[in-house]
């Protein structure tokens, strides 16, 4: 599949984490509203960054969880204390 087909399989909730694996995509702005969102927030390892009306920022942040396997120290934007 394309990048194209493969946004689309991901918003529709159609294999996203092998599909965020191939990508290495560990930050993820989603419109309230999607699947997607119920999805990261229910999944370990996801949590919300930043909250808008509109839209809800997502990103992975947790070293013993399959998600990437990248490194824990190539994975940015996790607080401290969540490398």
């Amino acid at each position: 599949m394309g990048v194209l087909q493969d946004f689309f399989a991901i918003s529709r909730i159609e294999e996203p984490f092998k599909l965020l694996d191939k990508y290495r995509i560990d930050h993820v702005l989603v419109p309230e509203g999607w699947s997607l969102v119920y999805l990261l927030k229910r999944t370990p390892g996801w949590q919300v960054v930043s909250r808008k009306v509109w839209a809800r920022m997502h990103t992975f942040c947790s070293p013993g969880l399959p998600r990437s396997g990248r490194p824990v120290s190539l994975r940015r934007g996790c607080a401290a204390g969540n490398p």
